[in-house]
């Protein structure tokens, strides 16, 4: 859907969630939620330009491809800042955002209490 949209009903297809942004929406809370959406999708999108594989217009089978290719691509680290473990395919949705917008900015990744 971030790549190609959707058209599978045909009175209302969905254009790629690529072209959304957080002035499309009328409330405080969507526009969060599609900014952190937005964030996570173009760091990823940025690993596939980086790897080759972006197209504007692909088909389902190379968008699944080329994001295939970067899974794990976001640097998520696997050591918290106390020294444990953190169990990256296990992470929430806002942990993973507010982890990609510590690393965006430079500022290390803090521990969770």
């Amino acid at each position: 859907m971030y790549c190609c949209g959707d058209a599978s009903v045909p009175d209302k297809p969905v254009g790629p969630l690529r072209l959304l942004r957080a002035t499309d929406f009328a409330d405080a809370n969507g526009k969060r939620r599609v900014a952190d959406f937005l964030l996570i999708m173009n760091a990823a999108a940025k690993c596939v330009r980086d790897a080759g594989k972006w197209s504007d217009a692909p088909t389902i089978q190379q968008a699944n491809d080329a994001f295939a290719t970067v899974e794990g691509a976001l640097s998520i680290p696997t050591e918290m800042a106390k020294g444990r473990d953190r169990r990256v395919s296990q992470l929430g949705w806002r942990t993973v955002v507010n982890i990609v917008r510590h690393l965006k900015k430079g500022v290390p990744v803090a521990s969770e209490a």
